[in-house]
């Protein structure tokens, strides 16, 4: 009898274990969907800010990562205007770009993708 009272317990042991492993299993999809969540909202924000100064006239600078570094590039461009080694770099030529060229918008991001910052430039009075 004493056997069988063992092999309850093992057994109540690897339901416990089943259901420990179900858990992290819900958790770690719940952290995966809050961050895909996350990273479309972020996105559509981001799309919004874009369309919203392409619909002012505004032309639209960003600086994104690059295989080789990060890059300058025109909204809707296919090819970058610049890239440079390093993000402060690359923020420093499109701070002079986007100037240049009033009105503009200038969105800066992260290397994840996010945006992190964003500037607007209109024409000096002259």
């Amino acid at each position: 009898m004493a056997k069988k009272k063992n092999d309850s317990k093992k057994t109540d042991s690897k339901k416990t274990d089943s259901k420990k492993t179900d858990t992290k299993a819900k958790t770690s999809t719940g952290k995966a969907v809050a961050m895909a969540v996350g990273t479309a909202a972020a996105a559509v924000a981001v799309g919004a800010a874009v369309k919203k100064a392409v619909s002012s006239g505004k032309t639209v600078y960003e600086v994104k990562t690059h295989d080789d570094g990060w890059q300058v590039i025109k909204d809707g461009a296919s090819r970058a205007s610049s890239v440079h080694p390093t993000k402060k770099e690359a923020v420093a030529e499109a701070r002079e770009l986007a100037a240049d060229r009033a009105p503009s918008e200038l969105h800066i991001y992260k290397q994840d993708g996010e945006l992190d910052d964003s500037h607007s430039y209109e024409p000096e009075e002259e």
